[in-house]
């Protein structure tokens, strides 16, 4: 498995997808199945991690496919951090052809990061 940052802020996983939901997790209702859910786990808690310092990642409690098209899925994966608080983050999932998949985290109520638009003369 790689990770690998196009910019500092996005989370990037390559990982081979198959099998089902770990044990002990809650029903997830995510295009991301197996042992790679532990994986995309890892990046919401270091996402969550370095957006809130003094509130740290305790488990997921919830995941929701919001949107699925031919480019992949968004997802909103929640979150249980410090006291009980909880937060929900976007997590977008690329099912690559070669049997890895992709993932970019980012705030839910954010725009998603995209590349510059060319200048127009």
């Amino acid at each position: 498995m790689k990770h690998a940052t196009s910019m500092p802020s996005i989370a990037v996983l390559l990982c081979a997808t198959q099998g089902y939901a770990m044990a002990g997790t809650p029903e997830l209702h995510t295009s991301v199945s197996g042992k790679f859910v532990e994986e995309v786990t890892a990046d919401v808690a270091q996402w969550h991690n370095v957006a809130q310092p003094k509130c740290k990642f305790e488990k997921v409690v919830g995941a929701e496919i919001a949107k699925k098209d031919e480019k992949g899925s968004t997802e909103h994966w929640t979150i249980q951090a410090c006291e009980h608080r909880e937060f929900t983050y976007r997590v977008f999932v690329i099912h690559n052809v070669n049997g890895t998949i992709t993932d970019a985290v980012g705030d839910i109520d954010k725009p998603a990061l995209t590349p510059a638009e060319p200048e127009k003369k």
